[in-house]
């Protein structure tokens, strides 16, 4: 299904009808964190997807909502973020649903590509 771009499609429609997506991690106690900052054995909520300059990219809240989040590429101290690209992320994010957040405060909240999505959920 991810090889296909499937999962993807189905995850935008989903968006675009606003239903509720979630993600689980790998099983593990809650206590255990893994290197790049994903908490093992915990539900996170998905709170966006779109492509941004051709990244397919995910949104997700760790219920803890503190500074626990992903430290890969697209975390919030990815180089990959340019003013250019928070903007736009901030500008979608406040127009499909008026939260004002941005990007690299320890919030919980925290973008990642589909590709890293995948890899770390189940």
């Amino acid at each position: 299904m991810f090889n296909t771009g499937e999962l993807w499609t189905k995850m935008l429609f989903w968006r675009s009808k606003n239903y509720l997506m979630g993600a689980g991690s790998p099983a593990g106690s809650d206590t255990d964190v893994s290197p790049m900052g994903i908490v093992q054995g915990h539900a996170y909520s998905i709170l966006d997807v779109t492509t941004i300059d051709s990244h397919n990219l995910v949104q997700l809240r760790n219920p803890w909502g503190d500074d626990t989040e992903w430290k890969g590429a697209w975390g919030d101290k990815s180089d990959m973020w340019n003013e250019r690209r928070k903007k736009s992320a901030y500008e979608r994010t406040k127009q499909h649903t008026g939260r004002v957040e941005e990007i690299g405060k320890a919030d919980g909240i925290f973008w990642m590509s589909f590709n890293d999505f995948y890899r770390n959920f189940d």
